[in-house]
């Protein structure tokens, strides 16, 4: 069943092949500034939204079907090259289009007799991605085709 994708990375479970995420959670704040007011309460002014963050954990298991090391590789790929992508769960496009990998940690839990990880759990940290000019379109293209 395919539950979504960030960027080229879809999310999908069946039989024999996992690549899902657990302990998705989102957060956002407004922006405030606090202006000083001699001998009197501050004045607070609503500035407006903040970029929202996403987290998730994913278990990459080569009995399930995946490259574990591999999947980290492309999971570090978009972390280190800042490269802004859509976040798309349920055929439903999250936030205004686009994140960026802004954190990855990792462990193995599983290796194999040759040293090469057979299970390794990771947690993602998204950041909404705003340039105020690219569009939804842009956004996915080279994605899904457009």
């Amino acid at each position: 069943m395919f539950v979504g994708f960030l960027g080229t990375i879809p999310f999908v479970a069946s039989r024999g092949y996992v690549r899902t995420f657990d302990d998705y959670k989102r957060q956002g704040e407004a922006r405030w500034a606090e202006h000083e007011i001699l001998g009197e309460k501050p004045l607070s002014e609503f500035l407006g939204e903040n970029l929202e963050e996403i987290s998730f954990t994913m278990l990459f298991r080569k009995d399930q079907g995946v490259n574990p090391q591999s999947e980290v590789n492309t999971l570090k790929e978009l972390r280190d090259g800042g490269t802004p992508v859509p976040l798309v769960l349920g055929f439903k496009v999250i936030g205004d289009g686009l994140w960026t990998v802004r954190g990855l940690s990792y462990s193995v839990d599983f290796w194999d007799k040759w040293g090469h990880p057979q299970a390794i759990t990771a947690n993602v940290s998204l950041k909404e991605y705003s340039d105020g000019k690219t569009t939804l379109k842009e956004a996915f293209k080279g994605v899904i085709g457009l």
